[in-house]
C-alpha cells in the first residue's frame, strides 16, 4: 500500500491514481487526518504539498516522517530537508544546472539579468507579471503585488529563460521522480512564454511525434536525477524547458496533478500519455510496501500533544 499525505484542499490532484489499472493499493490522506492518527498501517508514505503548509505543519510532517521511518516504513520527502521554490532554484543555479537566477522581492536585479518576471514563492498561481525590462518596472510590480495583499517575503523575481519551439509556440516539458525512477510525462504547449496550462490546438503532428520520442528515450534522465537530488525530493514532478540545448528547471512540484487523457485529436498524444502512465504505474509498484498486521505506533511527544490539542479543538498548528 502507498499512502499520500496532501493538503486537504488538494487531494484531487491524485484522485484518479487509486483506480489506475495495475497500480498497488493507494490511499490519499489529508494532513489533518495524518496529524490526528496515533497508529499507522504498514505502507509506503509519500509526503507532499510543502509549499501549501504552514511552517508548523511542515515541522509536524517532518516529525511524522521520522516516526514512520523509525517504525520501519518507507518514506519519501522529508519536510525538514526538502528545498522549496526559492531555495531550490537558487541551489540549482549554484550547482550549475540552471543558468537563470532568482531574487527576493526586496532585492535589486543586476542590470545584465533582465528581462525578469514576478511570481510567488509558494502556491501554484503561475507568473504574477509580464516580462519586466528594468529595475523601475520591477519595483513598481513588487509594490503593486504587495499592495494587493501579497506579503513581501512571498514575492520573488525570476530571470527569464525560455525559447520558442517554433514561432509563437513554447513547450514546457515534465518528468516525475518516483523513488529514484525518472518518468517523463506529456508536455504543455502554449502560444506564449508563460507555459502553464496549454493552448488548445497550439501543437501539431510533428510536435507530438517529437514528444513521443522524448518520453520514449528519456534523454534528460541524468540531469533531472541530479536536480531532484539537490532539491531532496524523492516524489514529485519537475517542469523544465530546453534553452540553447540545455535543460532549465522551472519548478519541482511535490503534489503534481496526475491528469487523465482519454481522447485527443492526435493519436500520437494518446500513445505518449499511455506510455507515461504504464511507466508511472510500474514505478509506483516498485516503491510499494506489502500490507502487514503490525501497525506503527507514534511516540513523538510533539505529535502526541498535537493529537490532544486537535481533540480539544485547539488549532495550535496555526499558532505554534
Amino acid at each position: 500500500m502507498i499512502i499520500f499525505f496532501l493538503h486537504p484542499s488538494k487531494l484531487k490532484t491524485h484522485g484518479g491514481v487509486p483506480a489506475l489499472e495495475g497500480a498497488p493499493k493507494i490511499e490519499l490522506w489529508s494532513y489533518d487526518r495524518a496529524f490526528s492518527e496515533k497508529s499507522f498501517p504498514r505502507a509506503t508514505y509519500v509526503f507532499g504539498d510543502f509549499d501549501r503548509l504552514s511552517p508548523w505543519d511542515c515541522e509536524l510532517s517532518a516529525r511524522l516522517y521520522r516516526a514512520l521511518k523509525k517504525g520501519g516504513a518507507r518514506v519519501l520527502n522529508d519536510g525538514a530537508s526538502v528545498k522549496q521554490r526559492f531555495d531550490m532554484l537558487r541551489a540549482l543555479h549554484h550547482h550549475g544546472l540552471n543558468s537563470f537566477q532568482v531574487w527576493r522581492g526586496a532585492q535589486r536585479v543586476p542590470e545584465t539579468s533582465f528581462p525578469v518576471f514576478l511570481r510567488t514563492a509558494s502556491m501554484h498561481r503561475g507568473v504574477a507579471s509580464d516580462l519586466l525590462h528594468d529595475q523601475t518596472a520591477v519595483t513598481e510590480g513588487v509594490r503593486a503585488l504587495n499592495r494587493s495583499g501579497v506579503p513581501i517575503h512571498e514575492i520573488m523575481i525570476v530571470q527569464y529563460a525560455a525559447e520558442e519551439l517554433a514561432p509563437n509556440l513554447y513547450r514546457k516539458l515534465a518528468a516525475f521522480n518516483i523513488g529514484g525512477q525518472i518518468v517523463p510525462t506529456v508536455s504543455v504547449h502554449e502560444n506564449g512564454w508563460a507555459a502553464k496550462s496549454g493552448t488548445l490546438g497550439a501543437a501539431g503532428a510533428q510536435v507530438y511525434d517529437d514528444e513521443y520520442a522524448l518520453i520514449s528515450s528519456n534523454p534528460h534522465q541524468a540531469v533531472l536525477s541530479r536536480a531532484f537530488e539537490i532539491a531532496r525530493i524523492h516524489y514529485g514532478r519537475a517542469d523544465f524547458g530546453i534553452v540553447r540545448g540545455k535543460v532549465e528547471i522551472y519548478e519541482i512540484n511535490t503534489n503534481p496533478t496526475v491528469g487523465m487523457i482519454v481522447q485527443h485529436d492526435f493519436p500520437r498524444r494518446l500513445e505518449s500519455f499511455n506510455l507515461f502512465l504504464g511507466r508511472y504505474v510500474a514505478a509506483l509498484n516498485a516503491i510499494d510496501t506489502p500490507e502487514g498486521r503490525r501497525a506503527i505506533e507514534i511516540s513523538d511527544p510533539v505529535l502526541i500533544r498535537q493529537h490532544r490539542n486537535d481533540g480539544e479543538g485547539v488549532r495550535s498548528r496555526w499558532s505554534a
